[in-house]
């Protein structure tokens, strides 16, 4: 099956993005690269998710797919997916590692992205896919 959309059709397409939509345009995946100390986290998608308008009531998550873990340059991914960012079956807290990550990835959002609208994120409102 071929779809073929006018010029005009797919101007309209892009006028029809909600607000989120536009904000998740403006997100750079390298801009969540986050160094710590001798320790990086590279991420594969970055992606705020929730209510398209944005409003008042609307809850708002940042959803982070980790792509890579890099220890002294060292890949140590799944390491890292297994032991120091996972707390294991079962278990409502967070490592400190990815506690620390989280409060990076939301202050990173607010202070790039988030700063255009009145709407916040903390740690506890993103999600880490590994």
């Amino acid at each position: 099956m071929k779809v073929i959309i006018s010029e005009n059709q797919l101007n309209r397409l892009f006028e029809s993005n909600t607000i989120l939509d536009n904000l998740n345009n403006l997100i750079n995946n390298n801009d969540y690269i986050w160094n710590y100390g001798n320790t990086s986290i590279i991420p594969s998608r970055v992606l705020l998710q929730g209510d398209g308008n944005l409003d008042d009531d609307s809850e708002l998550t940042l959803s982070v797919d980790v792509y890579e873990v890099l220890e002294n340059g060292q890949d140590v991914t799944n390491f890292a997916k297994n032991w120091a960012l996972w707390p294991g079956e079962g278990n409502d807290y967070d490592t400190p590692l990815s506690l620390e990550y989280k409060l990076f990835l939301s202050e990173k959002i607010n202070q790039k992205i988030l700063r255009l609208t009145s709407k916040r994120i903390s740690e506890w409102d993103v999600e880490l896919y590994l």
